[in-house]
């Protein structure tokens, strides 16, 4: 019985530490001595437990698979219609720490920001609304950030934010809109582990979205919290930050998120203008990182750098018909699709399947999984498009 029980701890064991699960392996064969009764049952438990640590390591070890580039391109120049568009927002660093309950009537928690020209730091308000703090100098819009954040923005400021941001620091020290010093002190242990890819739910709190979030994360992590350092105070009050510590990859973590390569893209941006036309390269309108594909005059794919977002049947507004569209995260796998129906010059368009990616590490994969939010927070989503008088008048809605 005691190595059946051993077997069955390691491969529990084995989601979050592969030594841990070794060492209960080890045991549970040297007490199989004593097992006379329960002995060919415990030799099965322990072999399938072998096999799933086994396997977990194996995993682990993997690489992502790689994407080819992509060369379907010809066709002739021509002008073509540009019914929707995506927009890439210049942000490819974040770290966020929630604050623990009550910790401070005003904040909640803090967003660390590196953008293309410098730092921003966004501070989540207990009303619901936010605080965004920028670097003296920086010239992105505030208001694109603040629609992706419950009830939007509050106040901005630009200040000194004394910031650092990489895979094992966290630090920014500012004074806010009314006075009041803020202190984020984090540097993660040594050992940040195997970096996990997911598409984060940025927008599940928005209230009136202008377009959609699809944030990829790259090599999101938890904080390493062995020989870290946590210091976070508002006036000189200490803070803790929330949730308490869990075991992943052989380390204790806490809840505070790192990610130091990321893409951000504004997905359909709401619009109210003319319809735009633009001209082509072959079958290839490129603006700046996006690559619009067409297939004769209706928009087949978008190209952003080894992500894509494909219309089946490619998408022509001047006819009617239903299709589906699917946006595509490469090379980790990962995807967001739903149906979409054009009549009459109007479109829209619903999220009903979600496909979250393949973790390497098998404990990060259950955790995320178990997270029911990962999955359902796109299928809130909807976006209605009219391109009828040469115009068009789009919207999005969330009702996560």
């Amino acid at each position: 019985m005691i190595s059946i029980l051993l077997a069955i701890l390691a491969a529990v064991s084995a989601l979050v530490s592969r030594i841990g699960a070794g060492l209960l392996l080890v045991l549970g064969v040297v007490s199989l001595r004593w097992a006379k009764r329960t002995r060919k049952a415990a030799i099965a438990c322990l072999s399938v437990a072998t096999l799933f640590t086994g396997w977990s390591v194996i995993s682990l070890l993997r690489p992502y698979g790689s994407v080819a580039e992509r060369t379907d391109f010809g066709g002739s120049d021509r002008t073509v219609t540009l019914p929707l568009e995506v927009v890439q927002f210049p942000m490819d660093r974040v770290a966020l720490v929630a604050l623990a309950p009550n910790s401070d009537p005003e904040y909640t928690g803090f967003e660390l920001q590196h953008l293309a020209d410098g730092y921003g730091l966004i501070a989540y308000r207990a009303d619901g609304y936010a605080d965004i703090y920028d670097s003296p100098g920086m010239t992105s819009d505030p208001n694109e950030r603040g629609q992706v954040i419950g009830k939007g923005l509050k106040h901005y400021v630009q200040t000194e934010l004394n910031a650092t941001l990489t895979r094992n620091e966290f630090k920014a020290e500012f004074d806010t809109h009314d006075g009041r010093h803020v202190k984020i002190n984090l540097v993660s242990g040594d050992d940040q582990g195997v970096p996990v890819p997911i598409l984060a739910p940025v927008g599940l709190s928005t209230k009136e979205p202008i377009f959609f979030p699809l944030f990829v994360l790259n090599d999101f992590t938890f904080m390493n919290t062995t020989g870290a350092t946590i210091d976070i105070s508002i006036d000189g009050v200490a803070m803790r930050e929330e949730g308490s510590r869990f075991p992943l990859q052989s380390k204790m973590r806490n809840f505070v998120k790192y990610c130091t390569d990321g893409q951000f893209y504004q997905v359909f941006p709401e619009r109210d203008q003319d319809v735009k036309h633009v001209q082509t390269t072959g079958d290839r309108y490129v603006d700046g990182q996006v690559v619009y594909v067409f297939s004769g005059d209706a928009l087949a794919r978008i190209d952003m750098g080894s992500h894509s977002i494909t219309f089946e049947p490619p998408l022509d507004v001047t006819a009617s018909g239903e299709g589906r569209v699917s946006m595509d995260i490469r090379p980790q796998g990962g995807s967001i699709s739903g149906p979409y129906t054009l009549e009459a010059g109007h479109f829209s368009l619903t999220f009903d399947q979600v496909k979250l990616a393949r973790q390497r590490d098998i404990g990060a994969d259950v955790m995320i999984r178990a997270l029911g939010f990962f999955q359902k927070w796109p299928k809130g989503y909807s976006f209605e498009a009219d391109f009828t008088d040469g115009k068009v008048r789009s919207a999005w809605k969330n009702d996560s």
